[in-house]
């Protein structure tokens, strides 16, 4: 999964906002963007594939090589769905911290 980074927050124009906002709008938007590409996965995946990757997801290596065999747009959906983020934030501002 893509760690979003103060690149991230320049890019939806918090890279000069206070050190606790910065730390706050990682966090949410960390959570948000794994639920919506987990959510995309499951849409996609079969029952059996989603057993098999629950088993190594902590592995992030492992987890890495798996979705990369099973889910070859893995990193093509990460992107859409940072680029949907990205979008939100720049829109609703202080308020995406809100939520």
């Amino acid at each position: 999964m893509t760690q979003l980074d103060e690149t991230f927050l320049a890019d939806v124009g918090l890279g000069n906002a206070p050190q606790a906002v910065k730390d706050k709008t990682l966090a949410i938007a960390q959570d948000t963007l794994q639920g919506r590409v987990g959510d995309r996965l499951a849409d996609e995946l079969t029952d059996e594939q989603l057993t098999e990757f629950e088993k190594i997801a902590d592995d992030t290596q492992k987890a890495n090589e798996w979705l990369m065999q099973n889910f070859p747009n893995y990193k093509e959906v990460v992107q859409e769905e940072v680029n949907k983020l990205k979008h939100e934030i720049k829109a609703t501002g202080n308020a995406f911290t809100k939520q």
